[in-house]
């Protein structure tokens, strides 16, 4: 069937410059971009969903480590500022040891605390003294001291250290312990900002006697605090530190007029910006903002002297390397989706490609056996597919009626046909039986014409039947023994007749997948026509085989009977086609037809081979069948039948 210029829009003329618009139409319904568009989205929100979600993750965690990294240093700092205290404080055993044995005098003592300071370095003691409970503080030996200032001389204090607001004595009086005082401001010859640490003198029965101390200047705390660094390189000044006593007042800071003083006590952490971000908790950070600008607020405890290690860090410069990371992902996320963008072009394109050819093919014999409508807006490819496959349906459905209307007319038909045959065949019959005496050799002759003629006419009209109805029949595919088949169909057509004989040879024959009651028509038909045409031989002889050949299986029927001109082998397999005259042998030329009907069915090919006078041969191919475990071919017989 033609197809129209509507059918074919490629057909007609197109105007000029309709290119970039044919192809934006073709892009904007082709399933190709859809395809893109859906997996493209899909992938890059997947993508991107996976990708950070697996940063943020990674930020949390280097974010994590980042904190935990700076607390240990500020933990390390409060363990060196322990070990500096605790250093400090066990300069006081040799006096503490010297006193309790009691095996000095006054002066010895004197000598004995400045040989001791001039021995100890200068940021780990500032003085050196010792105060007596049993003394009048006015008495010269009452609290010797030496100090860098009056070194290598001693004096003694002018204050009635006895008094319950002197920390340093009073609180190691009270607990018997050693004690740690807050930082405060020495407004004596000293004028210094410092802490004493002070250990009581405690004689028999655990009797207090007094205290021996060291004084130590809030200089030498800062120095080992400004140590502390957790920014490395230039960033490094995006950060201070400092340290708060167990009370809360600063004992160091970068701001020195925050420290005690001649004029001012000292401020308390709650002064600074930063003390109302710092937890009661031992460790911990927060984050801040002073001054505008976005900081993070570390602090850790020293476990010996309870003083905070704090630290003020800029948190851009402190997440810088973290900072970094953001943007090597975001970098790293636009490759990604680059690649996965063309990846995913490629996919569809891939995908695609078959369903545009399928979708061209379609659409092709769809408009060959039903003309498309004109109104139709062009879709997609799946667009495409449906509306043909719906046109073809609708025409299949056209044809199916059509078929039974055929069916039909061929019952009546058949019907009609045989009813004059039945009279025709009748009549002769009443012909003979009643007036057979009276007709010569020549009218009985004609007699016999006539029914022969009948019983042909009869045979044609049912294998036109049978013919008819193969493709309308539905096939029934299982396995099939096509050993067992063959030799079923020759028992079936062998001649029976005294004196005939034919050698049959049947070889091994793979099994098949098909419909068993057509095959047996098959193998029946081309059986009865290798009987028939090698019956004049004296010996005639007819062999069967088959082998598997990949997917399919070939058998082949080869006889040594009358043969034919191979220059005529395509016509053998057409209905009504005889290469030999019915004087010859008889026949309807329509057994071969069913053949080649049954073979097509089941997707296989016929062909056929023979030599005038040699014989013949005809080969088919049918779908193999997979073998059964366990099942052995059948083995070569030869019989000879009659």
């Amino acid at each position: 069937m033609s197809v129209s210029a509507e059918e074919n829009p490629q057909s007609q003329p197109q105007p000029a410059g309709s290119g970039i618009t044919r192809l934006f139409q073709f892009q904007s319904h082709s399933l190709f971009l859809k395809l893109l568009l859906a997996f493209g989205t899909a992938a890059c929100v997947l993508l991107l969903a996976a990708n950070w979600m697996s940063y943020f993750e990674s930020r949390s965690a280097l974010e994590t480590q980042l904190n935990a990294s700076v607390v240990r240093a500020l933990q390390d700092t409060g363990r060196k500022l322990d070990l500096f205290i605790q250093k400090c404080g066990a300069r006081c055993e040799p006096i503490v040891s010297r006193e309790l044995a009691n095996r000095h005098t006054p002066d010895e003592l004197r000598s004995f605390l400045v040989d001791l300071l001039a021995r100890t370095p200068n940021d780990e003691a500032f003085d050196f003294y010792i105060a007596y409970e049993n003394m009048d503080y006015r008495n010269p030996d009452s609290d010797l001291v030496v100090d860098r200032l009056s070194w290598p001389k001693t004096y003694y204090a002018v204050y009635d250290y006895h008094e319950a607001r002197q920390e340093w004595y009073h609180v190691p009086k009270l607990t018997h312990q050693p004690h740690l005082t807050e930082p405060y401001y020495d407004l004596g010859s000293v004028n210094q900002s410092m802490v004493s640490y002070t250990v009581p003198l405690l004689g028999a029965s655990n009797r207090f006697l007094g205290v021996v101390g060291v004084d130590i200047l809030l200089a030498s705390i800062t120095n080992l605090a400004a140590k502390l660094d957790v920014i490395p390189g230039p960033d490094a000044s995006q950060e201070h530190a400092f340290v708060a006593s167990q009370a809360g007042k600063l004992i160091s800071h970068p701001n020195a007029a925050l420290l005690p003083s001649r004029t001012f006590a000292g401020a308390s952490i709650e002064a600074v910006p930063e003390g109302k971000y710092i937890r009661a908790t031992p460790d911990g950070f927060a984050l801040a903002r002073i001054a505008g600008e976005q900081r993070r607020i570390y602090w850790a405890t020293a476990p010996f002297t309870q003083w905070k290690v704090i630290i003020n860090v800029s948190q851009q410069a402190l997440m810088g390397p973290i900072n970094s990371l953001t943007k090597q992902m975001a970098v790293g996320t636009v490759i990604t989706l680059g690649a996965m963008l063309g990846m995913t072009y490629l996919l569809a394109k891939r995908m695609s490609r078959p369903l545009r050819a399928l979708a061209h093919s379609t659409h092709q014999l769809a408009a060959q056996v039903a003309p498309a409508d004109a109104a139709m807006m062009p879709g997609d490819e799946i667009g495409v597919i449906d509306r043909s496959v719906r046109r073809l349906t609708d025409y299949q459905r056209e044809l199916d009626r059509a078929n039974r209307e055929l069916e039909s007319f061929s019952y009546s038909v058949s019907h009609d046909l045989r009813a004059p045959l039945r009279a025709i065949s009748g009549f002769t019959g009443i012909l003979q039986e009643d007036y057979g005496t009276q007709l010569d050799a020549a009218g009985q002759e004609v007699c016999g014409h006539i029914q022969r003629g009948v019983r042909e006419m009869s045979q044609l009209i049912d294998d036109l039947l049978r013919f008819s109805r193969l493709s309308r029949a539905p096939m029934r595919l299982e396995p099939v023994n096509m050993h067992e088949l063959a030799a079923e169909a020759f028992a079936t057509v062998a001649p029976a007749g005294p004196g005939q004989t034919a050698e049959f040879q049947l070889g091994p024959l793979p099994e098949v997948l098909a419909d068993e009651a057509l095959l047996r028509q098959v193998w029946i038909n081309l059986l009865s026509n290798a009987v028939k045409f090698s019956a004049r031989r004296e010996q005639p002889r007819i062999v069967v085989s088959g082998e598997a050949s990949g997917m399919e299986a070939i058998f082949t029927v080869e006889d040594n009977g009358a043969g034919f001109n191979p220059e005529y082998a395509s016509k053998l397999f057409g209905v009504f086609q005889r290469l030999h005259s019915s004087s010859e042998f008889e026949g309807t030329g329509v057994g071969l037809a069913i053949v080649h009907r049954i073979i097509e069915r089941h997707g296989g090919r016929v062909w056929a081979e023979g030599k005038p006078g040699v014989g013949a041969t005809f080969h088919f191919t049918v779908p193999i069948a997979e073998p059964k475990p366990g099942s052995d071919e059948s083995p070569n017989q030869s019989r000879t039948a009659g």
